[in-house]
């Protein structure tokens, strides 16, 4: 039983990471070389819901952050905030006029 519960800390701390400080030093002298889904690497710029091949799957009952389109905060971490988002394209205060 003891083994086991080793076993499971070991691959949640494991699954847990990709924050800058958990890049490659690669990484963190350049962030744009590892914020490519694919590359292995769960980059700063990338998480769950924009990259699962790097960044593992959600887990049941977990969901992905939108975007909120009027807060100046690029919730979704596609690196565009709110009318730029095109979450938020269709939304009445990002429309032209």
């Amino acid at each position: 039983m003891k083994s086991v519960l080793v076993l499971m800390a070991v691959l949640i701390a494991l699954s847990v990471g990709g924050g800058c400080n958990d890049d490659p030093p690669r990484c963190r002298d350049n962030p744009a070389a590892c914020n490519t889904c694919g590359d292995g690497i769960c980059g700063s710029l990338e998480h769950k819901c924009n990259c699962p091949r790097d960044c593992g799957e959600l887990y049941p009952g977990e969901a992905c952050p939108g975007e909120i389109c009027d807060n100046g905060i690029d919730d979704d971490k596609d690196e565009r905030i709110d009318c730029d988002d095109p979450d938020c394209q269709l939304q009445s205060y990002c429309l032209p006029y």
